[in-house]
């Protein structure tokens, strides 16, 4: 059995860690088989997170992994928080464990700044567990990604608004396919666009559609007069389009075919390509960039920095936004189960459901809930190291606009959002070690509680040549 004791600040027993913001997550093991050779195992790694809230049993010479959660809210106090966690054992006593969390003088902003966009569409769950699809699971589902800054696709019009409050900044309106131009797709996204409007949505949010998805070269003219339809429907809309790295290699004849019919390039992004190159490529040739991932990054057993770090690769580049395939692409073999019994009572199938490419989320049993995935936990606190740069940016921003401020604070937070080359060089080469990037998000976090305050206390200080 695991137990949490209450963790105090800097030893005041009045000031508490609610909770209720405390959760204990227990990791399953899967096995994984290599995503290019699907009858080859890599072995057993953690993915699934079940909730931790009974006793449970471990097999004697294995291990079982925890994850300890801590919800910081807005209203939470500054400082360190200390407490102890408790093992209890049958038959072998207690052992505890210390706990130290800190949480630092400023707020991450509720708002999106980082659009990491998903579609959730497939009712998996449905096809898993019939009749369970009820609006409350749905909104309970919706609430989870949004916890993970998760802007999901499609919505619904009522969905809309409570998307915005809980900080999604980007939504997309419909996606064309390659193979057809899709007229009446067209226009009824334009009543939608419309609708944004007359509801003044299009004031907190930017939309965008996907044009046909990596198109060959005999589809362009579908994508092209989607995008030119679409400009004229709704001007305002981003255009987007997805293009796989060997045709990007053609950079000059997409943007003849595109050129006024598209704003945005989506580029499948991975260590195997070029990125850097064919980044600048795309910028070069007037487009904006995203990026996107198929079989890369989030499939496992890719380490747990391999996701998160690639967000520092977005700050680095100044690419904003991130186009990811699937959210609960589980496969048949899953769904169907074995002998009347599906997962966690079976082991889960990952041959069938690409190890892990495709889905962030597992079905909790009998269709009550979703799981999240270790991997969606590292998605989020990349998303989160994102919104630190941010944060320092903008703080940084002001200072320069402020009489007398540092000029030594100034610019030692611009080498901080440079980002060092030791750290990160280059899409293709940057450091592996977890703790490198602990350290500098510490960095990160200091320098814009030191630049918060030199803003608070006012211009009169001191510049520091």
């Amino acid at each position: 059995r695991i137990t949490l004791g209450p963790l105090t600040q800097n030893g005041n027993p009045s000031q508490l860690w609610p909770a209720e913001n405390i959760t204990l997550w227990r990791f399953e093991d899967i096995e994984v088989y290599n995503l290019w050779e699907p009858h080859q195992s890599l072995g057993w790694f953690p993915d699934p997170l079940v909730p931790l809230n009974e006793p449970f049993t471990v097999e004697a010479g294995l291990r079982q992994r925890l994850l300890v959660c801590f919800f910081a809210a807005s209203e939470m106090p500054a400082g360190t928080y200390r407490g102890e966690l408790t093992i209890t054992t049958a038959g072998a006593g207690e052992k505890r464990l210390p706990i130290e969390v800190t949480v630092w003088d400023f707020l991450l902003p509720v708002e999106q700044h980082f659009t990491l966009t998903i579609p959730i569409w497939g009712g998996q769950m449905e096809n898993m567990y019939p009749g369970t699809d009820t609006a409350r699971r749905r909104a309970t589902y919706l609430d989870m990604l949004y916890d993970h800054r998760i802007s999901p696709f499609p919505l619904e019009d009522d969905e809309i608004e409570h998307a915005i409050v809980r900080g999604v900044r980007k939504f997309n309106l419909g996606c064309f396919d390659k193979h057809n131009v899709e007229s009446e797709k067209a226009n009824s996204i334009g009543k939608t666009a419309a609708l944004w409007q007359q509801r003044g949505w299009d004031k907190m949010a930017q939309t965008f559609v996907l044009l046909g998805d990596e198109a060959p070269r005999d589809c362009y003219p579908n994508i092209q007069k989607q995008g030119k339809r679409m400009g004229e429907l709704a001007p305002h809309v981003e255009r987007c389009f997805t293009v796989s790295p060997e045709m990007i290699q053609d950079i000059s004849w997409i943007h003849d075919q595109m050129n006024g019919a598209a704003d945005t390039v989506i580029l499948g992004a991975a260590n195997c390509f070029p990125t850097d190159s064919l980044s600048r490529q795309v910028q070069a040739a007037g487009f904006q960039l995203w990026w996107y991932y198929v079989a890369s990054h989030y499939y496992i057993p890719h380490s747990s920095l391999e996701a998160r770090q690639v967000f520092w690769r977005h700050w680095k580049y100044q690419v904003p936004s991130q186009l990811h395939w699937g959210m609960s692409y589980w496969g048949d073999s899953n769904i169907a189960g074995r002998d009347g019994r599906k997962w966690p009572q079976i082991p889960w199938d990952s041959k069938q459901s690409r190890s892990g490419d495709g889905y962030l989320v597992y079905p909790a049993p009998g269709g009550t809930a979703f799981y999240p995935s270790q991997r969606l936990e590292m998605l989020r606190d990349g998303i989160e190291d994102y919104e630190y740069f941010y944060r320092l940016q903008e703080v940084t921003d002001r200072l320069e606009q402020t009489p007398d401020a540092s000029t030594a604070r100034i610019r030692e937070n611009r080498q901080r959002l440079a980002i060092d080359d030791k750290l990160v060089k280059s899409y293709n080469e940057y450091d592996t070690h977890p703790e490198k990037y602990r350290a500098y998000r510490k960095l990160l976090a200091e320098a814009i509680v030191a630049s918060e305050k030199m803003l608070s206390n006012g211009p009169n200080q001191k510049n520091e040549k």
